[in-house]
């Protein structure tokens, strides 16, 4: 008796038993089963004379073939029995139509003198059987519902798109003394897709329009992405592994229903500006549109988010131009749903050998490639008239794609141009170089074909630090109108200098950028580098100050003192929307231009940058960002021995370390920024020192010290008649108390905090906090009503914000106080509704909310088992 793994199948027809099936139309709906079956296993390619059948009166029990693969069960089958089912039932009377109940494992069965066993075989039984499987026949005006167990939809249905597995539906199974869970599908009447936790990511940049060749590369990937989770592309500059990956992204992405991720890490950046792994780690935490105060402020913490957020999830991730293995190893996912390509100029040994990535080596293109790319772009006719130019201009660019790229867009650009008086100008360079000098030449031939305006801008784009650039931003750096920078930018994309990302938005090879940076410095003088250096600070500093003006303004006495430079062209923002998209889009580029801003000499802009989107770094969770530019910024306000900087910069940087829990320099800052506002009898300044810490104090659970600092604030913003600040003030102060179970001043405080925030139309994050916070004090005073009230409020805010973490922790307190106030039934489905959000993936601390919304549970089901 040997154990053999099989695919089981069980079907069983719905309401075989019922009255008005006859003895005779048991029997046709019998024969009529089994022809369904043949037909429809047949038709899909799985013989139905191999498959091992056992009858089971009103259903059949069927083991596939060892030779069949198990995506047919999934992707075929379902709807070829559908087919068969529509065919008998047209052809019979209602009483003897058929509608099915079909159920999918694998698993050991051993086969005896008496047929087969096994656990497995138990399973499937039971699955079928399941009352959620019944239920969803029931409801559904199809003729077949399918029921997969756990295993056979993680191994078999996630993996296989055609079998379509966002139309499934997870559902808990109990049968006798089996509990688990399956999947369930409804073949001819499919659920809609859900909606996904959180945002569906499609991050992949523009493919190349002229992409060719590369076929074995393609089928390469095509061939990995069925049996590897990571893919390494490697090669050198300029052979396209960049091109590569995105159009075979592209060509897969249906693939991939979960969404797409894309960073380029800039490993090798002539700026040495690398993506370190927790800042591209944080973007795919934002592209999945995880809340703010959801995200741990250790790196260790957000990474451990970020796994759990795409876990089971099938995602293609694409991580370009990384330098080492240290700097992709945080972000791979550690699940086989997910798709992860790298690129690098490296091989990344490490990578292959301890991750089990599989490499892609790319080289350049062969000849017939790079003929097959300039006949594309110039068409055969001139080709064919200079077919040996041809030869020698495709040698002399070393086969490079990126090199043959920009000749051929040459070529297009130039009708007069031919292919020999182009392999000509580049004769000379054909000497003994090395890849790279030779696609340097290459540069240098494109660029000097370039106009005065656009070979200006190519230049003075070296200098920006960003990834990428947009049209006013490049308008500002050359001081020339948008639409000379519109037309130069024209100009640089057809030359494949630079690629547009996304509609006015532009990015740098990072080689071209090292060439550009080299020319600005060898051409243009000191001056003009300075000038196109202010300019381009005054661009983010003004935009960046009115794109903040729209978003919850913590510090607002800082001002921009002086007009932009001349031929600066300041975004005009308009709605709260543009401003997040902006910030969004331009906050780190604004860090990093706080430091060339320092290095210009620049002190000024150097701390107000950086301050200039200091509420959105607060209010969106990018307080590490800004404490690591923390030197930067206190080197430049040394050099401008200016107290009020200092005192600004201090309390910024003491509020974002309180943020993150780092208590000791949280304080440290604080003090030295309340030092100076005391000296300069800035009230405003002292009394936010006082708020930070008391929020600090908080933290290390020193009360009274807490609420003496909270106690300074509050006054001066009363006296003041600060509303918002008001407001914070007292749910920071109504905190504190519900910690030492004051609760009836917790009560007052939140009171008259939502009051202030309603006077002056507060956030919905600072509302829902204190209806949140003031549903519990009130719990704590017995006033249950009361509470359930303002937990309700904060719930529907929550929901508003789809900040389903602080919601489900707020469904978890309502239940609490249903519970307690003796509505037990509402306290059951409050806290199984709670469930529900926290099952899903993008939650930080999931398993102690289920853990307290088991326990919740249990005591419930005590409760009712004991009469009370």
């Amino acid at each position: 008796m040997t154990a053999v793994h099989r695919t089981i199948a069980v079907v069983d027809v719905e309401g075989f038993g019922d009255d008005r099936r006859t003895n005779p139309v048991q029997v046709t709906v019998r024969k009529g089963l089994y022809e369904a079956l043949r037909r429809a296993f047949d038709d899909t390619g799985i013989p139905w004379t191999q498959c091992y059948t056992e009858d089971r009166g009103d259903g059949v029990f069927i083991l596939g073939p060892t030779d069949v693969q198990k995506s047919l069960f999934v992707e075929s089958l379902p709807l070829a029995l559908v087919k068969e089912l529509r065919r008998h039932n047209a052809a019979h009377p209602e009483q003897a139509r058929i509608r099915l109940r079909l159920a999918l494992h694998a698993g050991e069965v051993v086969h005896d003198a008496h047929g087969v066993t096994g656990k497995a075989l138990n399973l499937a039984f039971r699955l079928c059987d399941a009352p959620p499987l019944k239920a969803a026949l029931a409801a559904s005006p199809g003729l077949l519902a399918v029921i997969s167990s756990e295993w056979f939809y993680e191994e078999v249905v996630r993996n296989s798109p055609a079998a379509e597995p966002a139309s499934y539906r997870q559902v808990q199974v109990g049968v006798k003394e089996t509990t688990t869970h399956g999947w369930i599908c409804l073949p001819d009447h499919p659920y809609r897709a859900p909606e996904p936790a959180g945002a569906v990511p499609r991050q992949l940049p523009s493919g190349t329009p002229h992409f060719v060749g590369r076929e074995q590369e393609l089928a390469r990937l095509d061939e990995l992405v069925n049996g590897a989770a990571i893919v390494a592309i490697n090669g050198a500059p300029g052979v396209g592994k960049t091109a590569l990956a995105v159009h075979w992204g592209h060509r897969v992405r249906d693939q991939f229903p979960d969404g797409q991720l894309y960073i380029d890490l800039r490993g090798f950046d002539i700026s040495g500006t690398v993506v370190q792994p927790v800042d591209a780690i944080r973007g795919f935490l934002d592209a999945f549109d995880v809340p703010p105060d959801r995200i741990p402020p250790t790196p260790e913490g957000q990474a451990a988010l970020y796994r759990r957020v795409v876990a089971r999830r099938r995602l293609l991730i694409v991580l370009d131009n990384a330098r080492d293995v240290e700097q992709v190893r945080a972000l791979l996912p550690g699940s086989s749903t997910c798709v992860v390509v790298v690129t690098s100029r490296n091989q990344l040994v490490d990578l292959i050998t301890w991750e089990g990535a599989r490499p892609v080596n790319l080289g350049e293109f062969a000849v017939l490639e790079a003929k097959a790319l300039v006949v594309r772009r110039i068409g055969a006719y001139r080709v064919d008239a200079e077919p040996e130019a041809l030869v020698h201009l495709i040698d002399r660019c070393a086969r490079v794609p990126l090199a043959v790229a920009m000749m051929a867009a040459r070529l297009e650009l130039n009708p007069a141009l031919t292919v020999r008086m182009l392999a000509d100008e580049l004769a000379d360079e054909a000497t003994r170089l090395d890849a790279l000098d030779r696609l340097r030449s290459v540069f240098a031939a494109s660029y000097q074909q370039l106009g005065p305006t656009a070979a200006l801008v190519f230049r003075l784009l070296g200098m920006h630090p960003g990834s990428r650039i947009s049209t006013p931003a490049v308008a500002s750096l050359a001081g020339i109108p948008i639409a000379e920078a519109k037309a130069a930018m024209t100009e640089l994309v057809h030359g494949h200098l630079v690629m547009e990302v996304t509609p006015g938005c532009f990015a740098f090879h990072d080689l071209l950028r090292s060439y550009a940076a080299n020319e600005v410095n060898n051409t243009d003088t000191e001056t003009i580098r300075r000038a196109a250096v202010h300019r381009l600070l005054d661009y983010y500093l003004h935009t960046g100050f009115a794109a903040n003006s729209f978003t919850i303004t913590a510090y607002h006495d800082v001002v921009v003192d002086d007009q932009p430079q001349p031929g600066v062209t300041v975004t005009l923002i308009q709605h709260a929307k543009q401003a997040k998209d902006w910030l969004a889009d331009e906050y780190r580029t604004v860090l990093l231009l706080a430091r060339l801003a320092h290095e210009f000499g620049f002190d000024v802009h150097a701390w107000k940058l950086p301050w200039a989107i200091g509420s959105f770094l607060e209010w969106n969770g990018h307080w590490h960002d800004l404490i690591a530019i923390r030197e930067t910024m206190e080197a430049a306000i040394d050099r401008l021995h200016d107290d009020f900087a200092h005192e600004r910069v201090h309390l910024m940087l003491g509020w974002m370390y309180s943020r993150v829990e780092e208590c000791d320099e949280a304080h440290r800052h604080t003090r030295i920024a309340l030092d100076y506002s005391r000296k300069a009898g800035d009230h405003f300044g002292e009394a936010a020192c006082h708020f930070v810490l008391a929020m600090t104090y908080g933290l290390e659970q020193n009360q009274e010290q807490a609420f003496h600092h909270a106690n300074q604030t509050l006054e001066y913003f009363e006296r003041a008649q600060d509303g918002p600040w008001q407001a914070r003030t007292h749910r920071l102060y109504a905190w504190a108390c519900s910690r030492v179970e004051r609760y009836q001043d917790a009560v007052d405080h939140c009171a008259q905090g939502l009051r202030l925030l309603r006077q002056s139309s507060g956030s919905h994050y600072e509302v829902a906090a204190l209806e949140g916070l003031y549903g519990w004090a009130l719990s704590r005073l017995g006033m249950h009503r009361e509470a359930v009230d303002h937990y309700t409020n904060a719930t529907v805010l929550y929901q508003e914000l789809t900040d389903v973490h602080n919601e489900a922790e707020v469904l978890r307190r309502l239940g609490d106080t249903l519970f307690t106030a003796g509505d037990v039934v509402g306290a059951r489905a409050t806290w199984e509704k709670a469930m529900v959000l926290v099952d899903r993936p993008n939650l930080s601390d999931v398993e102690r909310i289920q853990r307290r919304l088991r326990e919740r549970l249990d005591d419930w089901g005590d409760t009712v088992r004991h009469g009370a």
